[in-house]
């Protein structure tokens, strides 16, 4: 299994562990909240201790890609529609498989192989969009 964590700005995503050992919860060091999908959206938000809903496992994916899949639901990120979401993916929908980037640093950019965009928080809600050098949302380390 393979886990991530953020870094926005002043603010640093750590992997807290979860119930199951192959899930993770994905925590933003600077604020105490999880990566979620417990109001229908992905976004960041505190949680209660047990939410599925804020667990996720990394599978896979063709050509060295990979997909974020949530406890809860069984569903995977993606951006098929345009938006960052959590929902059911087809066969082969590049929409729905990551590639990592690493850094200099030691982090590692999360890209969307369909659209080349990386997946960041840089104004608020989870998204996916082009960065700029050095944007710190958009970078990801696994613990």
């Amino acid at each position: 299994m393979k886990t991530f964590c953020l870094t926005l700005i002043a603010a640093v995503f750590v992997v807290a562990p979860a119930t199951a050992q192959e899930y993770a919860r994905i925590k933003n060091r600077w604020t105490g909240n999880f990566l979620n999908i417990e109001r229908g959206v992905v976004e960041v938000t505190p949680i209660k201790p047990g939410w599925h809903s804020a667990q996720w496992s990394v599978e896979e994916a063709p050509g060295g890609s990979y997909r974020v899949i949530n406890r809860w639901t069984g569903c995977a990120l993606h951006i098929e529609h345009g938006p960052v979401t959590c929902g059911e993916v087809e066969e082969g929908w590049h929409s729905a498989m990551w590639i990592e980037e690493n850094t200099q640093d030691g982090f590692t950019r999360i890209k969307n192989r369909w659209k080349g965009c990386y997946l960041n928080i840089e104004k608020g809600p989870v998204r996916c969009t082009q960065i700029a050098p050095g944007w710190h949302s958009a970078m990801w380390t696994d613990e």
